[in-house]
């Protein structure tokens, strides 16, 4: 198994409290990732100084990838 977005610095951004709390976790060998969205910029979320925001409505910022199966591999 492994995260399909990997490990950001966060997926949740407060004034006390910053660190990554969500993952996709995926079966290597059934699946591949294809792409990942990437997570914002520590210096856009600076800027609002924590979740949620007017940019950012909720208090965990979203971990989106696609995936694929590995079709050839599966029988």
């Amino acid at each position: 198994m492994e995260s399909a977005c990997g490990t950001p610095k966060y997926t949740t951004y407060t004034v006390g409290f910053k660190d990554c709390l969500d993952y996709i976790y995926y079966q290597t060998d059934n699946i591949s990732v294809t792409s990942v969205v990437p997570f914002p910029l520590e210096e856009e979320m600076e800027k609002y100084q924590a979740l949620p925001n007017i940019v950012f409505p909720s208090d965990h910022i979203a971990c989106i990838a696609d995936l694929k199966w590995k079709l050839n591999e599966l029988k």
